[in-house]
Protein backbone atom coordinates (compact mmCIF):
# COMPACT_ATOMS: atom_id res chain seq x y z
CA UNK A 1 0.00 0.00 0.00
CA UNK A 2 0.78 3.63 -0.54
CA UNK A 3 2.24 5.62 2.01
CA UNK A 4 -0.07 8.54 3.05
CA UNK A 5 3.00 10.86 2.82
CA UNK A 6 6.13 9.15 2.42
CA UNK A 7 8.32 12.42 3.65
CA UNK A 8 7.55 16.43 4.64
CA UNK A 9 10.19 18.65 3.80
CA UNK A 10 9.19 21.70 5.15
CA UNK A 11 9.98 24.68 2.77
CA UNK A 12 8.48 27.89 3.88
CA UNK A 13 10.80 29.71 5.79
CA UNK A 14 10.12 33.32 6.81
CA UNK A 15 11.93 35.36 9.43
CA UNK A 16 11.85 39.07 10.33
CA UNK A 17 14.69 41.65 12.18
CA UNK A 18 13.47 45.07 13.83
CA UNK A 19 15.08 47.53 15.72
CA UNK A 20 14.04 50.28 18.22
CA UNK A 21 15.78 52.63 19.21
CA UNK A 22 17.04 53.31 22.89
CA UNK A 23 15.66 56.51 22.81
CA UNK A 24 12.04 55.73 21.57
CA UNK A 25 12.10 52.20 23.76
CA UNK A 26 12.37 54.45 27.04
CA UNK A 27 9.88 57.49 26.01
CA UNK A 28 7.53 54.26 24.61
CA UNK A 29 7.79 52.64 28.22
CA UNK A 30 10.95 50.79 28.06
CA UNK A 31 10.40 46.69 27.06
CA UNK A 32 6.59 47.52 26.90
CA UNK A 33 7.14 48.86 23.65
CA UNK A 34 9.69 46.04 22.23
CA UNK A 35 6.63 43.74 22.85
CA UNK A 36 3.84 45.80 21.57
CA UNK A 37 6.22 45.91 18.22
CA UNK A 38 6.74 41.97 18.87
CA UNK A 39 3.07 41.89 18.69
CA UNK A 40 2.44 43.91 15.91
CA UNK A 41 5.23 42.09 14.00
CA UNK A 42 3.52 38.59 14.58
CA UNK A 43 -0.37 39.93 13.67
CA UNK A 44 0.21 41.79 10.78
CA UNK A 45 2.87 40.19 9.02
CA UNK A 46 3.87 36.46 10.11
CA UNK A 47 0.18 35.10 11.11
CA UNK A 48 -1.40 36.46 7.80
CA UNK A 49 1.63 35.18 5.70
CA UNK A 50 1.06 31.71 7.35
CA UNK A 51 -3.01 31.56 7.30
CA UNK A 52 -2.16 32.60 3.59
CA UNK A 53 0.22 30.32 2.71
CA UNK A 54 -1.74 26.90 4.14
CA UNK A 55 -5.11 28.78 2.97
CA UNK A 56 -3.41 28.73 -0.74
CA UNK A 57 -2.19 24.88 -0.86
CA UNK A 58 -5.71 23.87 0.66
CA UNK A 59 -7.09 25.79 -2.21
CA UNK A 60 -5.14 24.69 -4.91
CA UNK A 61 -4.40 21.26 -3.76
CA UNK A 62 -7.69 20.00 -2.46
CA UNK A 63 -8.41 16.77 -3.62
CA UNK A 64 -12.00 18.24 -5.06
CA UNK A 65 -12.15 21.39 -7.34
CA UNK A 66 -15.28 22.23 -8.51
CA UNK A 67 -15.99 25.53 -11.07
CA UNK A 68 -19.19 27.03 -10.37
CA UNK A 69 -21.36 27.17 -13.34
CA UNK A 70 -22.41 30.85 -12.09
CA UNK A 71 -21.66 33.49 -9.82
CA UNK A 72 -22.39 32.81 -6.26
CA UNK A 73 -25.26 35.63 -4.46
CA UNK A 74 -27.60 34.55 -1.58
CA UNK A 75 -29.67 32.70 -3.32
CA UNK A 76 -27.44 29.68 -4.64
CA UNK A 77 -25.20 29.75 -2.24
CA UNK A 78 -26.61 27.36 0.21
CA UNK A 79 -27.31 25.19 -2.40
CA UNK A 80 -23.72 25.10 -3.23
CA UNK A 81 -22.56 24.42 0.04
CA UNK A 82 -24.72 21.82 0.25
CA UNK A 83 -23.50 20.58 -2.23
CA UNK A 84 -20.04 20.33 -1.48
CA UNK A 85 -20.73 18.07 1.61
CA UNK A 86 -22.94 16.01 -0.78
CA UNK A 87 -19.37 15.80 -2.84
CA UNK A 88 -17.62 14.78 0.74
CA UNK A 89 -20.18 12.36 1.40
CA UNK A 90 -20.03 10.46 -1.76
CA UNK A 91 -16.19 10.17 -0.90
CA UNK A 92 -17.30 8.85 2.23
CA UNK A 93 -15.47 11.70 4.61
CA UNK A 94 -16.79 12.06 7.77
CA UNK A 95 -19.22 14.31 8.40
CA UNK A 96 -17.74 15.45 11.68
CA UNK A 97 -15.08 17.93 12.32
CA UNK A 98 -15.65 19.64 8.86
CA UNK A 99 -14.98 23.34 8.68
CA UNK A 100 -16.30 25.90 5.83
CA UNK A 101 -14.02 28.56 5.20
CA UNK A 102 -15.57 31.91 3.56
CA UNK A 103 -14.97 35.22 3.29
CA UNK A 104 -17.66 37.91 4.99
CA UNK A 105 -18.69 38.81 1.61
CA UNK A 106 -19.60 35.51 0.96
CA UNK A 107 -20.70 35.11 4.39
CA UNK A 108 -23.15 38.14 4.11
CA UNK A 109 -24.73 36.12 1.14
CA UNK A 110 -25.10 32.64 3.56
CA UNK A 111 -26.62 34.75 6.09
CA UNK A 112 -29.59 36.22 3.89
CA UNK A 113 -29.81 32.73 2.54
CA UNK A 114 -33.60 31.13 4.02
CA UNK A 115 -31.71 27.96 4.59
CA UNK A 116 -28.84 29.52 7.19
CA UNK A 117 -29.33 28.38 11.13
CA UNK A 118 -27.34 29.40 14.21
CA UNK A 119 -27.35 33.49 13.77
CA UNK A 120 -28.30 33.60 17.66
CA UNK A 121 -25.39 31.83 18.46
CA UNK A 122 -23.04 33.08 16.14
CA UNK A 123 -22.07 36.51 18.25
CA UNK A 124 -20.43 34.11 20.93
CA UNK A 125 -19.11 31.58 18.88
CA UNK A 126 -17.13 33.85 16.91
CA UNK A 127 -15.48 35.69 20.18
CA UNK A 128 -14.54 32.40 21.83
CA UNK A 129 -13.28 30.48 18.59
CA UNK A 130 -13.60 32.28 15.74
CA UNK A 131 -16.61 30.35 13.83
CA UNK A 132 -19.11 32.93 12.83
CA UNK A 133 -21.73 29.90 13.19
CA UNK A 134 -23.11 26.65 11.68
CA UNK A 135 -24.33 25.28 8.70
CA UNK A 136 -25.37 22.15 7.14
CA UNK A 137 -23.13 20.70 10.24
CA UNK A 138 -20.11 22.35 9.74
CA UNK A 139 -18.67 25.50 11.52
CA UNK A 140 -18.27 28.24 9.44
CA UNK A 141 -14.98 30.61 10.30
CA UNK A 142 -14.52 33.77 8.52
CA UNK A 143 -11.45 34.09 6.28
CA UNK A 144 -10.53 38.09 5.40
CA UNK A 145 -10.00 38.48 1.76
CA UNK A 146 -5.79 38.97 1.98
CA UNK A 147 -5.71 34.86 2.89
CA UNK A 148 -8.45 33.39 0.80
CA UNK A 149 -7.19 32.29 -2.56
CA UNK A 150 -8.80 34.78 -5.48
CA UNK A 151 -11.16 32.95 -7.39
CA UNK A 152 -12.32 30.21 -4.47
CA UNK A 153 -16.10 31.15 -3.29
CA UNK A 154 -15.21 28.99 -0.02
CA UNK A 155 -13.70 25.71 0.94
CA UNK A 156 -14.70 22.62 3.08
CA UNK A 157 -12.32 20.99 4.91
CA UNK A 158 -12.23 18.01 7.77
CA UNK A 159 -9.52 18.34 9.71
CA UNK A 160 -7.78 14.94 8.95
CA UNK A 161 -6.87 15.73 5.17
CA UNK A 162 -3.88 18.04 5.52
CA UNK A 163 -1.13 19.25 8.09
CA UNK A 164 0.23 22.06 8.45
CA UNK A 165 3.45 21.45 10.68
CA UNK A 166 5.84 24.05 11.94
CA UNK A 167 9.63 23.15 12.49
CA UNK A 168 10.47 26.09 14.07
CA UNK A 169 8.59 29.32 15.52
CA UNK A 170 11.00 31.50 17.88
CA UNK A 171 10.50 35.27 18.57
CA UNK A 172 13.61 36.75 20.37
CA UNK A 173 14.06 40.32 22.04
CA UNK A 174 17.82 41.35 22.64
CA UNK A 175 18.43 44.41 24.76
CA UNK A 176 21.37 46.56 23.88
CA UNK A 177 23.09 44.25 21.39
CA UNK A 178 26.66 45.00 19.75
CA UNK A 179 26.35 47.87 17.52
CA UNK A 180 22.70 48.98 18.60
CA UNK A 181 21.60 51.43 21.15
CA UNK A 182 18.65 49.87 21.92
CA UNK A 183 16.65 46.44 21.15
CA UNK A 184 16.42 44.32 18.65
CA UNK A 185 13.19 42.51 17.82
CA UNK A 186 13.76 38.91 15.60
CA UNK A 187 11.29 36.44 14.65
CA UNK A 188 11.85 32.92 12.78
CA UNK A 189 9.30 30.18 11.52
CA UNK A 190 9.82 27.38 9.55
CA UNK A 191 6.64 25.83 8.34
CA UNK A 192 4.43 24.17 5.47
CA UNK A 193 1.08 22.73 4.63
CA UNK A 194 0.74 19.44 3.29
CA UNK A 195 -2.31 17.64 1.32
CA UNK A 196 -2.63 14.22 2.59
CA UNK A 197 -2.93 11.95 -0.53
CA UNK A 198 -5.33 9.30 1.07
CA UNK A 199 -7.49 11.62 2.66
CA UNK A 200 -7.17 14.96 -0.23
CA UNK A 201 -11.27 13.99 -1.25
CA UNK A 202 -11.86 15.71 2.32
CA UNK A 203 -10.94 18.86 1.38
CA UNK A 204 -14.06 20.57 -1.36
CA UNK A 205 -13.08 24.04 -3.12
CA UNK A 206 -15.97 25.67 -4.90
CA UNK A 207 -14.28 27.85 -7.09
CA UNK A 208 -15.63 30.91 -8.93
CA UNK A 209 -17.43 30.66 -12.10
CA UNK A 210 -15.49 33.45 -13.73
CA UNK A 211 -12.14 31.75 -12.33
CA UNK A 212 -9.61 29.31 -14.45
CA UNK A 213 -9.56 26.05 -14.18
CA UNK A 214 -6.90 23.84 -16.55
CA UNK A 215 -8.97 21.28 -18.40
CA UNK A 216 -9.14 17.81 -17.51
CA UNK A 217 -6.51 15.62 -19.50
CA UNK A 218 -7.77 13.10 -22.16
CA UNK A 219 -6.19 10.24 -23.73
CA UNK A 220 -7.50 7.62 -26.95
CA UNK A 221 -5.48 4.85 -25.61
CA UNK A 222 -7.21 1.21 -25.95
CA UNK A 223 -4.09 -1.31 -25.65
CA UNK A 224 -0.80 -1.48 -26.12
CA UNK A 225 2.34 -0.85 -24.42
CA UNK A 226 2.17 3.32 -24.79
CA UNK A 227 -0.17 6.16 -24.83
CA UNK A 228 -0.28 10.11 -25.37
CA UNK A 229 -1.99 12.09 -22.95
CA UNK A 230 -3.27 15.73 -23.91
CA UNK A 231 -4.39 18.62 -22.61
CA UNK A 232 -6.74 21.26 -24.59
CA UNK A 233 -5.38 24.05 -22.02
CA UNK A 234 -2.81 25.89 -23.74
CA UNK A 235 0.68 26.18 -22.27
CA UNK A 236 -0.30 23.76 -19.61
CA UNK A 237 2.24 20.64 -18.12
CA UNK A 238 1.16 17.48 -17.77
CA UNK A 239 1.87 15.57 -14.85
CA UNK A 240 1.62 11.75 -14.50
CA UNK A 241 1.75 8.62 -12.16
CA UNK A 242 1.85 4.92 -13.51
CA UNK A 243 1.50 3.40 -10.00
CA UNK A 244 -1.97 4.56 -9.20
CA UNK A 245 -0.72 7.12 -6.61
CA UNK A 246 -2.33 10.68 -7.14
CA UNK A 247 -0.16 12.80 -9.67
CA UNK A 248 -0.99 15.55 -7.75
CA UNK A 249 0.81 14.53 -4.36
CA UNK A 250 2.77 11.25 -5.10
CA UNK A 251 6.57 11.04 -4.91
CA UNK A 252 6.72 9.11 -8.34
CA UNK A 253 6.05 11.24 -10.96
CA UNK A 254 6.69 11.81 -15.05
CA UNK A 255 6.38 15.13 -17.03
CA UNK A 256 5.02 15.13 -20.24
CA UNK A 257 2.18 13.24 -22.67
CA UNK A 258 4.10 10.41 -23.56
CA UNK A 259 3.61 7.18 -21.77
CA UNK A 260 5.48 4.39 -22.63
CA UNK A 261 6.18 0.78 -20.63
CA UNK A 262 2.83 0.42 -19.98
CA UNK A 263 2.13 -3.15 -18.85
CA UNK A 264 -1.83 -4.90 -18.34
CA UNK A 265 -3.55 -3.76 -15.36
CA UNK A 266 -0.85 -0.73 -14.76
CA UNK A 267 -3.34 1.82 -13.68
CA UNK A 268 -2.32 5.54 -15.21
CA UNK A 269 -3.51 9.21 -13.48
CA UNK A 270 -2.54 12.14 -15.08
CA UNK A 271 -3.24 16.15 -13.92
CA UNK A 272 -2.57 19.19 -15.62
CA UNK A 273 -1.65 22.83 -14.33
CA UNK A 274 -0.63 25.97 -15.41
CA UNK A 275 0.59 29.26 -13.50
CA UNK A 276 -2.30 31.56 -13.03
CA UNK A 277 -5.28 28.79 -12.96
CA UNK A 278 -6.37 25.95 -10.85
CA UNK A 279 -5.29 22.53 -11.18
CA UNK A 280 -7.15 19.81 -13.15
CA UNK A 281 -9.18 17.05 -12.07
CA UNK A 282 -7.42 13.37 -12.39
CA UNK A 283 -7.69 11.31 -15.45
CA UNK A 284 -7.65 7.62 -14.67
CA UNK A 285 -6.91 4.68 -17.11
CA UNK A 286 -5.97 1.04 -17.02
CA UNK A 287 -2.94 -0.56 -19.89
CA UNK A 288 -4.99 -3.71 -21.08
Amino acid sequence: ALPILASMKLNRDRSFAVTIDKGNRLHGGGRTEAGKVMRAQLDEQAIPDYDGYVAGVLCNKGGQLHKEAAAIDNTNIAAMVVAGNVALDNKKVPRKNRTIYITPAKMAYLRRASEWVGIDRAAADYLVKGKIGEFDGCDVVGVTPDIMTTGVNFFIVHKEAAVAPQQLDDTKIHQDPPGLNGDLLEGRNIYDCFVKQAKCDGIYVSIASTATQVAKPATTYSSGTSATITCSTGSSTIVYTKDGSDPRYSEHTFTGGSVTGITAGMVIKAYAYKSGAFDSDVLTFTGA
